[in-house]
């Protein structure tokens, strides 16, 4: 869950999903895209119809133009230097180092992001709500459909949601955004314990 979380974050920044009639989603995207270095701040509550809201769990992320990131969901680390990317699980004390191609870049999540224009149909509910809907013929593990919901005052995402794969609420909202955060360089450059297990998938 946490690992599809990451990718919809980097969902805002990296699709081509917007059509020209999307007026308020549009000046989303411009927004995000413009921005050399984006700061979000997030969480992601889990809801039940059974037992109400089970779970939340907040994250932050920062993401720059030229693609770097640095995405923290709970106590888990997703970081990309703009050469080698690296996924830390504080649980298991485990760093898994790859290094993306010219086709995939983490994981089929990732892949999952990258062509959300491709294998989603999207419409507008009103003027701050859109649908996405899973293309047909489109396979793998991905929700048949999400909801966006937008800020048209400030352009801002202001929630995202999807049913997850037990059939529960997930809502991403987002608690701050901003597109001009001055991100240093060191917030790309990885810092794990001494003690880590590293991984090399490459």
């Amino acid at each position: 869950m946490k690992t599809f979380l990451y990718s919809l974050v980097l969902l805002l920044v990296q699709s081509n999903l917007v059509r020209p009639e999307l007026d308020a989603l549009e000046a989303v995207k411009s927004k995000l895209s413009n921005g050399d270095c984006t700061y979000f701040k997030f969480a992601n509550i889990i809801e039940s119809k059974i037992f109400g809201v089970m779970d939340t769990i907040h994250g932050s992320a920062y993401i720059a133009k030229d693609g770097r990131y640095k995405i923290e969901i709970g106590s888990d680390v997703f970081l990309y230097d703009g050469s080698l990317l690296y996924t830390y699980f504080l649980e298991t004390n485990q760093l898994i180092i790859e290094k993306p191609d010219s086709g995939k870049l983490v994981s089929d999540e990732i892949s999952f992001v990258i062509k959300l224009d491709e294998w989603y149909d999207s419409k507008a509910n009103s003027k701050n709500s859109y649908a996405l809907k899973k293309k047909e013929g489109v396979e793998g593990d991905i929700p048949d459909s999400l909801e966006l919901i937008t800020n048209i005052t400030d352009s801002t995402i202001v929630e995202i949601r999807y049913i997850d794969i037990n059939k529960d609420l997930n809502k991403v909202k987002f608690l701050k955004q901003n597109t001009d955060s001055g991100c240093s360089a060191k917030s790309f450059e990885p810092a794990f314990p001494d003690s880590v297990e590293k991984v090399k998938l490459y």
